[in-house]
């Protein structure tokens, strides 16, 4: 009680509180139109690989079109298209080239003396189709170089095809991109499915090209959406014409998708920037790579794209002709079961099945990040009047608060003003929701009370301590509260910080004299060290480490096996699943306090204070996964505390009969 008199002992140390309440209320007002806007984007969309599905079709001697509407029956939103090359269109017979040298052996001596003189370092295209030549004619400027027809005749066809030159080697036009069919792109509209397209970049095109270039996917190629792909893994307009990208497609209001990838670097080059610029026109993409679908089951596969769905924002779901069969299901059965799969998983959560739409733009008033800012430096304050016991730091936090707010309102860099104050919820919260409680800690382990008020005691440490993490972490969300976020163009950086320094420090906090921190860390090291404690440091120091670098935004490629077995395990009992070291480490730790009396382990309890740091401390990190609905990560975190509070009172009672009926046995046989 004294710690709280000398809190508020003074007009500050209320006002502060106020400030705290104030900024809590905006803060939960940011959340609530952050799960308003995340509970009314439900609409998913199923597209697939137009390229994979034809060659599917050919192989298996299935009428293409009769598929695709049988698909669509099943769930099927829209259809894919990547970008044509001169290597795909001559791979599909539709073109042959040569260059200059052995293309005069296969032209008639008509078609020589019209073309004229042949070029032997330029290539030369034969073409079969009309609508090809009608597609490279249409799209020859976005091209690496300019297309010139030497010879049309009046009807192109296999016997008399048409002559077309390329300014460039052979080799070095094989990934050469020349847009897409518009011919098949109609027979897909015609059954009502939608159109994705996927363009590669060329880094030769100006901003009146890459103008041209989505117009004409917009308006002649009815392009709903745009996946951008190539060899290259860039975005069109990469490095030097970005912005004109982010100009044209704001301007026809054409979406975008951003491909879910393992790991930073894996992501496409650009489309971070088309993100962070056009976040109102992004949606998040998910596909299962080929080499990974040909180890999974369809449940499996149906399993993950539910996931994506409901815990990710994924709103665009990339499918490719599964080729495994099953039983006596033939190959067409077995995608119609695959897609059906997909389907009733994603419409299980919720959601329904059609064209995706982008999360709209949110603009929070800059208002709003100053007073939930001010809230964490008034909750700082509070903090340093509880550990340190003095109110020296008042002024100096506080000023340095409104010298940071002016500098980034003048700069006009509230985005890094916003992620920094962040940083601060997450620091400064979980720290308090643990050294909140070492009063109560300390009455646990030192009075003797027995197993059922421990119990109830240690209850009241776990309720506030998560209490205290979800406010941080609701501070925090609210601060990064953007489209920009929910659909991870941008992320928050400094998970791994946060994660060590509330273990650290609330640790030390525990163990040292705050009166005289400086003489009893002297006082410490100069003490005499056993090898098991030296051991049991390391080994707490090599856990520790472990979860720091798992912490983040991790792919489940860096997960065991076993865990993922333990986590599908999960998700099936409870629906969300709660983070391990929440439910398995925190709480836990929490809940045992009272055993550390009964088995004469008090010396020990800053181990249980590590623990229950390293998961008090996850709780605000849980809420830093801003792409992960709001609403899963309240739900997340309140599965995490209840399961957790089960396994410590498990183990607090367990101990407690081992206790009673082994240990408290043995001792007063001894004493007899």
């Amino acid at each position: 009680m004294d710690s709280f008199k000398r809190i508020f002992s003074d007009k500050i140390g209320k006002v502060m509180f106020i400030f705290v309440i104030l900024s809590f209320i905006i803060a939960i007002f940011v959340t609530v139109q952050r799960h308003g806007l995340e509970s009314s984007n439900r609409t998913v969309e199923i597209t697939a690989d137009y390229s994979a599905l034809y060659e599917f079709a050919q192989s298996h001697n299935l009428d293409f079109y009769e598929m695709l509407s049988d698909f669509q029956d099943r769930g099927l939103s829209s259809v894919a298209f990547s970008e044509d090359t001169i290597e795909t269109l001559s791979r599909s017979g539709i073109i042959r080239y040569f260059n200059g040298l052995a293309v005069k052996s296969e032209l008639s001596e008509d078609v020589l003396h019209h073309i004229g003189k042949i070029e032997p370092e330029d290539t030369y295209l034969l073409v079969y189709s009309e609508d090809v030549l009608s597609q490279l004619k249409k799209f020859s400027f976005s091209s690496y170089t300019d297309l010139k027809v030497l010879f049309e005749p009046q009807e192109v066809s296999i016997e008399e095809p048409a002559v077309v030159k390329i300014f460039m080697t052979r080799s070095s036009s094989d990934n050469l991109g020349v847009g897409f069919s518009i011919k098949k792109i109609q027979e897909c509209k015609k059954l009502g499915l939608g159109i994705v397209l996927r363009p590669g970049n060329n880094p030769d095109m100006n901003p009146e090209s890459i103008k041209k270039f989505f117009s004409i996917l917009k308006n002649e190629c009815f392009a709903d959406k745009i996946i951008f792909a190539g060899s290259d893994n860039d975005v069109t307009g990469f490095p030097s014409y970005l912005d004109d990208t982010v100009s044209v497609l704001k301007e026809l209001s054409l979406p975008f998708g951003i491909m879910e990838a393992p790991n930073v670097k894996a992501m496409q080059k650009g489309i971070k920037t088309l993100g962070l610029k056009a976040p109102e026109l992004a949606v998040r993409v998910m596909t299962i790579v080929p080499v990974q679908q040909k180890k999974l089951s369809i449940e499996s596969m149906a399993e993950k794209y539910s996931l994506g769905v409901r815990e990710r924002n994924i709103r665009l779901i990339f499918i490719r002709p599964h080729t495994v069969l099953y039983g006596n299901l033939n190959a067409d059965e077995v995608n119609m079961e695959y897609i059906t799969a997909v389907k009733n998983a994603v419409t299980s959560n919720g959601m329904n099945i059609g064209m995706a739409k982008p999360f709209p733009k949110t603009n929070y008033p800059n208002f709003y990040a100053f007073i939930i800012s001010l809230g964490i430096a008034s909750a700082l304050v509070l903090c340093c009047r509880k550990v340190f016991k003095k109110q020296k730091f008042d002024y100096i936090i506080l000023g340095l608060w409104a010298l940071f707010s002016v500098l980034c309102l003048i700069s006009g860099k509230m985005l890094i003003y916003r992620k920094l104050s962040a940083f601060m919820a997450g620091i400064v919260f979980p720290f308090i929701a643990v050294t909140f409680n070492f009063e109560l800690i300390r009455e646990i382990i030192e009075k003797n009370l027995n197993i059922v008020k421990s119990w109830l005691k240690s209850s009241l440490v776990l309720v506030i301590s998560a209490f205290i993490a979800s406010l941080g972490g609701i501070f925090l969300s609210s601060l990064l509260a953007g489209t920009e976020f929910y659909v991870q163009a941008d992320m928050f950086r400094g998970i791994k910080i946060l994660m060590v320094f509330c273990p650290i420090f609330a640790t030390l906090l525990w163990t040292l004299d705050i009166e005289n921190p400086f003489e009893d860390i002297k006082k410490k090291l100069d003490s005499f060290v056993k090898y098991s404690h030296a051991l049991a440091v390391g080994i707490l120091g090599g856990i520790g480490a472990y979860f720091i670098l798992r912490t983040g935004n991790a792919s489940e490629s860096s997960v065991s096996k076993t865990e993922l077995s333990i986590r599908s395990t999960l998700m099936s009992l409870i629906g969300i699943r709660p983070r391990f070291k929440e439910f398995m480490l925190g709480y836990p730790a929490i809940m045992c306090f009272g055993l550390l009396r009964f088995f004469g382990l008090e010396k020990y309890s800053w181990i249980l204070i590590l623990c229950m740091s390293i998961g008090i401390a996850d709780v605000t990190d849980t809420f830093a996964h801003i792409h992960t609905p709001i609403f899963v990560t309240l739900i997340r975190v309140f599965n995490g505390t209840l399961l957790g509070w089960i396994i410590g009172s498990i183990i607090l009672f367990v101990g407690y009969f081992i206790f009673s009926n082994f240990f408290q046995k043995k001792s007063k046989i001894e004493k007899d």
